[in-house]
């Protein structure tokens, strides 16, 4: 054995004997000193009571324990008169502090728990095996392929960086809910996804339905144009296959970073899904959250469901932070809905857009809070919509002309809108080109607030202006 990889442990007991005990398991009793390599120390079902922890080593006493188990350990009034490393947290003295089931703690209810050591990453089964390999993104897309692609997924706190994209697949022909792959995170800022450059994060494809939850995506401000989760609606053959996703959820994620023309979620031809919480600081040129269908798809409409409080902030030009863009009418976003608080801002750049609207029928979003957009609101080509201000108060960027725009669109209601336009000279604060008096569009509770500027309006004479109320000094239309 070579003498420099051996620690010894001198482990004082109160008695010697070592008795089966209920259930199985054993109080080992011991009065001498047990050396062992360097490794991992399996114990089940054991209790390890009123001990004293001397370490001793060639260099150093540092000692990692690495306990792995299947069942509880209990250590009871432990005194470590060195260090003791658990998990690379060092330890001087334990109170009835208990170990379960592995060596990170595993998390119970999940396929595989992931976890890291320098540079190595630890995916322990549910069914006890161990995988370590420092290629994270290899060990991820093989595990869920050997499992169809429903592995549900623990990643503990740790920065995971990879070259590929995680992809989550579903199956054709599709049934409702058949793949149901699950990435759940430590929490935002703790589990961080890291791709390198030019690659999504990950990719949702042929009507997958996954569940994405608490974690940070961090994107590369280098490389070609890649999206934090990508919806991929190529490779289905049959009804909703030729979604990017499929009833699928994302919810308390955070993105950040991208690059010019890429974007934090871009998602084609997703059907019936959930997001909520999300949190977005995108770098120069990178789009917020993006939603298209196609015209080749058969079953696509959108019908999306956004609650709780979701933030974007842009920096750039022609950046936008949320955009809904169909195909065509018989290809668009439909039945949407937006239940939470929508935050968007641009920090900079010129011709940017809060929210936007294209060929997208039936809806209804809100409440938006849109700050230093040159346009906090543009549709076209939609109809049958509801933009919902939620009084929440939106400011227009200094360069903005027109705030809000309903271009070919009609039975639109905007409402519950209080724009701030500061002193800008002119700014129109709607436009809507729609002249058609059995499909007009509508403006409900609308507040126009200005100091010295000079608010203008460029409407059709069907168009339904319903209790605007004007704020402060200047000129109102």
């Amino acid at each position: 054995m070579n003498e420099k990889l051996r620690t010894t442990i001198s482990i004082i007991l109160i008695t010697a004997m070592l008795i089966p005990a209920v259930g199985a398991a054993y109080v080992l009793k011991n009065d001498g000193t047990i050396t062992l390599d360097h490794g991992n120390f399996y114990i089940d079902g054991v209790t390890v009571d009123s001990y004293i922890i001397s370490l001793v080593g060639v260099g150093g006493g540092n000692f990692d324990q690495n306990l792995n188990t299947t069942d509880d350990v209990t250590h009871e009034n432990v005194t470590v008169t060195d260090t003791l490393t658990v998990g690379g947290v060092p330890i001087t003295a334990w109170d009835d502090i208990v170990v379960t089931t592995g060596p990170s703690l595993n998390k119970t209810g999940y396929d595989w728990y992931v976890w890291k050591t320098g540079v190595t990453y630890n995916f322990l089964g549910s069914n006890g095996s161990l995988i370590t390999d420092t290629d994270f993104d290899d060990i991820f897309n093989s595990l869920m392929l050997g499992s169809d692609y429903k592995l549900h997924v623990y990643l503990d706190e740790a920065d995971y960086i990879y070259d590929n994209t995680l992809l989550l697949l579903g199956p054709t022909p599709t049934v409702s809910f058949g793949r149901t792959p699950i990435i759940q995170g430590a929490g935002r800022g703790r589990t961080v996804l890291q791709p390198a450059d030019g690659v999504d994060a990950i990719t949702l494809k042929r009507g997958v339905s996954a569940q994405i939850y608490d974690l940070t995506i961090d994107m590369s401000t280098s490389g070609a144009v890649a999206y934090g989760i990508y919806g991929d609606p190529t490779g289905g053959s049959v009804a909703y296959t030729e979604c990017g996703a499929y009833k699928s959820q994302v919810k308390r994620v955070a993105f950040k970073g991208g690059v010019s023309g890429g974007a934090a979620m871009y998602l084609i031809n997703t059907e019936w899904c959930q997001f909520g919480d999300l949190h977005s600081y995108m770098s120069n040129g990178c789009d917020g959250f993006l939603f298209f269908t196609n015209s080749g798809s058969d079953y696509s409409y959108c019908e999306n469901t956004f609650t709780d409080f979701i933030s974007v902030f842009i920096t750039g030009d022609n950046t936008i932070g949320m955009g809904f863009f169909g195909a065509d009418h018989d290809h668009a976003c439909n039945q949407m809905q937006g239940t939470g608080y929508i935050y968007i801002r641009s920090a900079s750049g010129a011709n940017t857009t809060g929210v936007w609207f294209r060929y997208a029928d039936f809806f209804s979003m809100g409440r938006f809070h849109i700050e230093e957009c040159d346009r906090l609101v543009y549709a076209n080509y939609c109809y049958s919509g509801i933009i919902d201000g939620g009084h929440t108060y939106s400011i227009a960027d200094n360069a903005g002309d027109t705030l809000i725009s309903l271009v070919s669109c009609y039975t639109m209601t905007v409402r519950n809108w209080h724009l701030f336009v500061g002193a800008l000279n002119p700014v129109t604060w709607l436009y809507d080109n729609r002249n058609d008096a059995n499909q007009y569009n509508a403006a409900y509770n609308i507040v126009l607030h200005n100091n010295n500027g000079n608010i203008t309006q460029s409407v059709t004479i069907t168009t339904d202006l319903n209790l605007i109320r004007q704020l402060g000094s200047g000129t109102f239309p």
